[in-house]
């Protein structure tokens, strides 16, 4: 019974303890991502941290890839982001760690090479190969 009491105490804590995490669903890992980790500046790392909601999420993040739109007022399509997609994917299939569903599986754009790729670009030696 006191084991009973003790987790009815705790369990209502833990839940107050972790609030954001709770409520973010579509965007619950996304300071995990390559965009988030390669870009994000100290402000923006520590502006996420206040995020509470999947809405204030969206806001942030339309935020963080508007900050980067080189051409705003001429376009609404933003180059940089579409870059960055391109590099990303391909780093995904070129040089991902281990197997999916393996617990220490990493998709190819967290990897060392992968960052380099998405940073710098495709090499010229191999552009064709890579970028094909």
């Amino acid at each position: 019974m006191r084991k009973l009491r003790l987790l009815a105490t705790l369990v209502p804590l833990v839940a107050l303890a972790f609030p954001a995490a709770a409520q973010l669903e579509k965007f619950k890992d996304w300071d995990k991502s390559p965009e988030f980790t390669l870009y994000a500046t100290e402000d923006e790392q520590n502006a996420w941290k206040g995020v509470k909601s999947d809405e204030e999420a969206q806001k942030f993040n339309n935020l963080f890839w508007g900050r980067r739109h080189p051409d705003y007022q001429k376009t609404a399509r933003n180059a940089f982001r579409d870059r960055f997609d391109l590099l990303a994917q391909k780093a995904d299939e070129l040089f991902p760690l281990g197997k999916v569903g393996d617990k220490r599986f990493r998709r190819g754009a967290l990897t060392e090479r992968g960052k380099v790729l998405i940073l710098l670009g495709a090499p010229k030696s191999m552009g064709s190969k890579v970028m094909s």
